[in-house]
């Protein structure tokens, strides 16, 4: 076994056996994630690796030009050094920006395919090194929150070229890779139109998070959790509350006792707001 392997051994162990034990760090598996407090970012590590590696393949699902402006500087650097590259990529949910991928067709060095035959999700960074492989898998695509923001966790391991990861996930890689079409101006143009029929339909239909709304219950409403409230507490097994056509209040029958284990939380909630 040669020194490098050796060295990957001891940096295993380091992270996954014993903390105190010292070793290579730039060989150890690590979790990159997003925290501006801690100077962290899953975009200064993948650019690390992108400026030390000989090749590269990336497997994401979703690229916008915002991640792709996040890397630009790193783009141009490995096309002046004729770092070749394959991304892997997908017309799932019509999420990627077609100017986005227009964008990486000025890559020469870039081979670039979109993989459409079923749901594809995922996120995966491999770059060859002189000595061996580095492995990043995990959470974050190619947009600028998942590279700088956004809560995202990925595992980034060092293998050599006879690693069963390695092949395995080389072996996954080609197989979708075979079966992707290739990305080229005509395909986007086409991709274009549904990927603007999607934004409209995005806009007509955008959901909002429940933590935008503050629910505040009326007067009748009030007046209602307080007497259920207090059925409950009697230990009554039944209620029935009658409403006006448009009060838009929860109209609850049946029994008090599946009411108090299926959504107490919510009239405690509500409770916690009237009293």
């Amino acid at each position: 076994m040669g020194e490098f392997a050796e060295n990957i051994i001891s940096s295993a162990k380091t992270s996954l056996i014993n903390c105190d034990l010292e070793s290579n760090e730039d060989l150890r598996p690590k979790l990159l994630y997003n925290d501006n407090t801690k100077g962290s970012a899953v975009l200064s590590s993948l650019v690390k690796e992108f400026n030390e590696c000989e090749s590269f393949i990336v497997s994401v699902a979703f690229i916008n030009m915002s991640g792709i402006t996040a890397l630009l500087e790193t783009l141009r650097e490995l096309r002046d050094k004729g770092i070749k590259g394959k991304i892997l990529t997908t017309d799932y949910l019509h999420f990627n920006e077609p100017k986005a991928l227009m964008k990486l067709l000025e890559y020469n060095n870039l081979e670039v395919r979109v993989f459409t035959k079923e749901n594809f999700h995922t996120k995966g960074y491999l770059f060859k090194k002189p000595a061996g492989y580095t492995l990043v898998v995990g959470s974050s695509n190619i947009t600028q929150t998942a590279l700088k923001k956004s809560k995202e966790w990925n595992l980034k391991i060092t293998t050599l070229e006879n690693g069963k990861l390695l092949r395995e996930t080389i072996s996954e890689f080609d197989a979708m890779w075979i079966e992707a079409e290739s990305l080229t101006p005509e395909w986007i143009k086409n991709y274009s139109v549904l990927y603007e029929e999607k934004r409209i339909k995005n806009r007509k239909h955008k959901i909002v998070r429940l933590k935008q709304h503050k629910l505040i219950p009326n007067v009748m409403q009030k007046e209602a959790v307080r007497r259920l409230d207090a059925l409950r507490k009697q230990k009554k097994d039944k209620a029935l509350l009658i409403s006006a056509t448009g009060e838009r209040v929860i109209i609850v029958m049946g029994a008090l006792n599946a009411l108090e284990s299926k959504v107490s939380g919510t009239l405690n909630r509500y409770i916690s707001r009237i009293t």
